[in-house]
């Protein structure tokens, strides 16, 4: 290759000389020029500062001189020896019956004079500011002056000085009683001189004004203080006359100044403003009035009500002689710098170029062949490390040659490559691609890659691939090819493109590694983990899908337990069913536990999103556990102040379970103390609203060790605990579990022996309907008294009734109680049923025979246990009551007291309905018989009776026979023959005619999987119950689908009960209830019970041996 010789122009000492040139000198010339640019603003700056100092000191010195003028003769004025002096003149001219001026020349004037002076003319010797001091009565008439002037025995509101500035000053002094400045003039007494006279009244003891103290002011000081050579500084009036001299031609109250300054401070202070004053007086350039060009600033000057501005000015040619200065040495500072630099730049330069040129004469030389060519140069710097590297790489190529040559062989020994063209032909393979294909090398070279197309790659994946490589980027995947004998094996494959100069790929190199075994070992795991994980699925699809039928039994059993202790039992017979029943509860809890378990292993467990009350709900829970804890001594209280919006969406069920689960733990495992729900609807992030419940006692606590693996299955703190306490180890699985499906989490803290703290943190929309919780009349400002022996109740009261907007004090001894009432007033008294030191009876009567409390409702709060007294608690005077854990609507209504005139309002006074069914045909579709008893039972306590189908068929059959009407349907779910999903179906597609396609069904099942609500609505069912059937649910149902007449309401304080979405057991405080409290129908009932349980146990037993799952639904 020629190499052609380079321009000067273009070489690189040219280029690096005119760059290194560009590179410094545009800086300097910039910095340059900002730097002279910043010494002329400076230096500007710095005289206008200078100019601005000055003109603020003369015009702090001005407003202070003449301020302590005003002091001095204020005090003067104020005197007493000043004060008599001139009433003595005054009496003693009035007696003379003189004229004034004859009156001043008289033996008596000069003898008065001479008594009274002294003050005065000491005065005049301590400061030497004063000219005259003059004494005026307050007809104006001048009695006495120091200097003895012209205007002595004069008139100054009637003599030949009445027009001066110094006699309306007087005039001003004598009128208003204050200090007046008189302004400077040219004054005829004093040979036409300056003067400014300070004029003060002399007032008397009466606080008339008898006369006036002047003092003539020398004017010397001031006009000092402008003798600076490089400032100017001059005062001017309103009248533009200049009130100090600046030189022979421009002396004071002689010389008009016409300037831009004097217009601008006219404007802003002058009679008439136009402007708007300016604190930050402004520095400006203009000519001034002397024909000069300078900057000038002013100052406002006001005495005692006179106008003055001092007008400060320094001369522009006095600052411009500086800048010259300093652009003169900025020039030659440039100048200099520049020759340095480019000798600089020259030697710089060269000594990069010579090296550079070396190294260039030996590239030469080695593209000529010579392969030992070394380039010289010691320089400890980049060319001498480029040096170094050039003869470093040429002894390296050699070496990296011979190595190019060992690393082919060891990549054809261990990888698989291969390289086609773009086309995909196969130019190059390998050995060790000939041994895993099959192939023989000329069986491959020349034909399409594709030829080892397995077909297990969809056309997507080869597309990927090929956009990756076309584009250069290298793609990697593991691919499975197949082999000349039609075997398959799998590779991880590297396709790396080699582009050419239009960077367009030229060439694929693939290099791959045999992962055959891996890819063999990894699809056996997979199958090996599919059907363990069928396993856990059909392990907890058949523990969900027995729910009905264990549950049923289960329910029966307990059921008719809890009708056997209703009858008359001896000790033994009642003790023997008692621990049956506790037996059976339990397992049936142990069931419902390992049911909910295996429902969230198998992928099973969906959350209802209804709207609900969470308040209503959170009182009905503390309720229902309150019995249990106070059993045992055991306060349960209830926090709901952070809730303002009670009606929320999300699956109420399932939070009361995790509730249940946790505050039974604590109920359990805490024996003295309390027991604190404390909940809150935290709204910060809109977006994400979240329902926060702490639940706090003072039980055994948990060690620390234990809290990590609390929430584990089957987990317990101990095996003693289980012994003592019971349990099955899976209630707060569950309840992690529950948190976690509600996108949230619970957090444990413990202090093992004093207590735990449980809080729980999930998700939960806001309904569209939610309204602020508060009294439906406003109790803001009302004042109550609560009396509570538990500081825990007091402060969970303190917080929700302050919430409200009420005044709250609190006590926790009775007599204390009496005391404070006895001090203040309140509209409401809330008194716990266990005081210490009084009975509760004996305190309400005590309050009842003091008239003074005949205006204060008085409400008590009861246990669960001792709620009903109502005719006792009435009879004493006591307004209501309502039982502990107080709730929401507790609250609301026990206020609600203070503004009803009604007679006594109990908690047990509850929601009574007063339904009129009428005519009604029901039609039960149930195939268990002891089912059937019991649900016609309690239709029977509702005058209401069914007719009974045992299964699907049955009840087609009987709705197309049209014998009867009938207006609604109880249909179970689990049924043989046709279940009550595929019945409904039938229904609704007029299998049973067209006059029962809208007919109300109501749904009845024992399963336990959640979302069969669902299921039962997509059947097309209307309604749904779950069993054991609750006679209050199963009344609402028919009420809301057959009532023929409004429901007659009486008020209560308390909530109207509603069904649970717990597991419900029988209640033996229930049983007689659930069967219409009919002993007869109980006695048939469990007979038929008693027979029908053996063959379902035969049959579900023969189902079991057989795994027929079918017939297991069935059962």
């Amino acid at each position: 290759m020629k190499i052609i010789k380079v321009k000067f122009k273009d070489s690189l000492f040219f280029k690096l000389m005119f760059w290194f040139l560009i590179l410094t000198l545009v800086p300097l010339s910039i910095s340059t020029y900002q730097s002279y640019t910043h010494s002329v603003k400076s230096l500007e700056n710095a005289a206008k500062h200078e100019l601005e100092q000055s003109s603020l000191i003369n015009f702090k010195f001005i407003q202070n001189w003449f301020y302590y003028r005003e002091v001095d003769i204020s005090s003067w004025s104020k005197s007493k020896s000043n004060i008599d002096f001139v009433a003595v003149l005054q009496k003693s001219f009035n007696k003379s019956n003189l004229e004034l001026n004859k009156y001043i020349k008289s033996d008596d004037y000069l003898k008065m004079i001479r008594l009274n002076e002294h003050d005065l003319l000491n005065t005049i010797n301590q400061y030497d500011y004063i000219y005259d001091v003059l004494i005026i009565d307050n007809a104006g008439d001048i009695l006495y002056t120091i200097a003895k002037e012209d205007d002595l025995g004069t008139n100054l509101l009637k003599g030949k000085y009445k027009e001066t500035k110094f006699a309306k000053s007087f005039a001003k002094t004598i009128k208003n009683q204050k200090v007046y400045f008189s302004d400077l003039e040219l004054y005829s007494a004093n040979s036409n001189d300056i003067a400014g006279f300070f004029t003060a009244p002399l007032v008397d003891k009466t606080g008339n004004t008898i006369g006036a103290l002047a003092i003539q002011i020398k004017l010397d000081r001031i006009f000092a203080l402008f003798e600076e050579e490089d400032y100017v500084h001059y005062l001017v009036g309103e009248d533009s006359l200049l009130r100090s001299n600046i030189s022979s031609t421009c002396a004071a109250l002689k010389y008009k100044v016409e300037s831009k300054q004097f217009n601008l401070w006219y404007e802003e202070h002058g009679p008439n403003p136009t402007k708007p004053n300016i604190e930050d007086e402004l520095i400006l350039s203009y000519q001034s009035s002397f024909n000069k060009e300078v900057y000038g600033l002013h100052q406002n000057i006001n005495i005692l009500g006179i106008k003055w501005v001092l007008i400060s000015e320094v001369d522009k040619d006095l600052i411009l002689s500086s800048i010259e200065k300093a652009r003169y040495e900025v020039v030659l500072f440039f100048i200099l710098t520049v020759i340095i630099i480019l000798i600089i730049a020259f030697l710089v330069t060269r000594k990069i170029t010579l090296p550079i040129l070396k190294l260039q004469k030996a590239s030469l030389e080695f593209a000529d062949g010579d392969k030992t060519v070394q380039v010289k140069n010691k320089d400890n710097n980049e060319i001498g490390l480029l040096s170094q590297s050039f003869n470093k790489m040429v002894n390296e190529i050699a070496i990296n040659e011979l190595e190019l040559d060992e690393q082919k062989y060891a990549l054809n020994a261990h990888s698989i490559v291969a390289i086609t063209d773009v086309k995909g032909n196969i130019t190059f393979v390998n050995d060790k691609f000939l041994d895993i294909s099959g192939y023989k090398r000329e069986e491959l070279i020349g034909k399409q890659h594709r030829m080892l197309n397995s077909g297990a790659h969809s056309k997507e994946f080869w597309h990927e691939m090929y956009k990756m490589v076309s584009s250069g980027n290298i793609w990697n995947e593991e691919v499975c090819n197949v082999a000349k004998d039609g075997h398959y094996y799998w590779v991880d494959t590297t396709i790396i493109p080699f582009m050419d100069a239009n960077n367009k790929p030229k060439s694929y190199i693939a290099i791959r590694t045999d992962i055959t075994q891996k890819k063999d070992a990894e699809l056996k795991l997979i199958e090996a983990n599919e059907m363990a994980q069928d396993s856990v699925k059909a392990k907890s699809e058949f523990l969900a899908s027995m729910s009905h039928e264990i549950r049923t039994p289960m329910n029966g059993v307990i059921g008719m337990l809890g009708l056997l202790l209703k009858t008359n039992l001896d000790n033994t017979q009642r003790h023997q069913a008692s621990l049956a029943q506790s037996s059976a509860s339990a397992l049936l809890t142990l069931i419902n536990d390992i049911l909910d378990f295996s429902k969230v292993e198998a992928g099973k467990m969906e959350l209802e999103h209804i709207d609900f009350d969470i308040r209503d709900e959170l009182g009905k829970f503390a309720e229902a556990m309150a019995f249990k804890a106070q059993e045992k001594g055991v306060e349960l209280l209830l926090d709901l102040t952070g809730i303002e919006q009670s009606l929320v969406n999300g699956d109420p069920g399932r939070i009361r379970q995790i509730l249940s689960n946790i505050v039974g733990n604590s109920v359990k495992f805490t024996s003295e103390g309390y027991i604190l729900i404390r909940a809150t609807v935290n709204t910060a992030d809109k977006q994400n609203p979240r329902l926060i419940i702490e639940m706090s006692d003072t039980g055994i606590g948990i060690p620390e060790d234990k809290i990590a693996t609390l929430f584990d299955s089957f987990s317990q703190v101990d095996a003693s605990t289980t012994r003592k306490y019971g349990g099955t180890g899976l209630g707060l699985a569950i309840v992690k579990q529950l948190t976690s499906l509600m996108h949230g989490e619970v957090i444990v803290t413990s202090n093992y022996g004093h207590g735990s703290t449980f809080s729980v943190n999930i998700a939960i929309g806001i309904s569209d309907k939610a309204i602020l919780v508060e009294p439906r009349n406003s109790v803001e400002e009302k004042k109550i008294l609560i009396v509570d022996n538990s500081e825990y109740s007091t402060d969970v009261l303190h917080g929700q009734l302050e919430y409200w907007g009420m005044e709250v004090d609190s006590t926790c001894s009775a007599k204390e109680a009496l005391e404070i009432l006895k001090k203040e007033k309140f509209d409401i008294l809330f008194l716990d049923m266990f005081i210490e030191d009084m009975d509760t009876c004996e305190f309400a009567r005590e309050i009842r025979q003091n008239k003074d409390y005949d205006d204060m409702k008085l409400v008590v709060m009861t246990s669960l246990k001792d709620r009903g007294n109502a005719l006792e608690y009435k009879t004493i005077g006591i307004d209501g009551s309502f039982p502990k854990p107080a709730t929401t609507n507790d609250l609301l209504g026990a206020l609600n007291v203070m503004f009803s005139s009604d007679a006594f309002v109990d908690e047990d006074e509850l929601e009574e309905d007063v339904v009129d069914f009428g005519a009604v045909n029901i039609l039960l579709v149930e195939d268990n018989l002891t089912n059937q008893l019991v649900a016609n039972g309690i239709l029977e306590g509702f005058s209401l009776e069914a007719d009974i189908a045992n299964n699907g068929v049955e009840a087609l059959e009987i709705l197309n026979a049209n014998e009867k009407r009938y207006d609604i349907i109880l249909m179970d779910c689990q049924m043989p023959q046709m279940d009550g999903y595929e019945t409904t179906g039938a229904i609704r597609d007029e299998e049973a005619g067209s006059n029962y396609k809208d007919i109300p069904i109501v749904a009845m099942t024992a399963n336990a999987m959640q979302g069969d609500k669902e299921k039962c609505s997509l059947a097309g069912m209307d309604d749904y119950i779950a069993k054991p059937i609750d006679p209050e649910l199963l009344k609402s149902v028919l009420k809301k689908w057959l009532s023929h007449s409004e429901s007659k309401q009486i008020v209560e304080i308390s909530k109207a009960t509603t069904s649970s979405d717990d597991p419900l057991v029988w209640n033996k405080e229930e049983a007689f209830k659930r069967l219409g409290n009919s002993e007869k129908l109980l006695n048939k009932v469990m007979e038929v019970f008693l027979e029908d349980i053996k063959q379902e146990k035969q049959n579900l037993s023969d189902a079991l041996d057989k795994e027929d799952r079918v017939e297991m639904k069935l059962q």
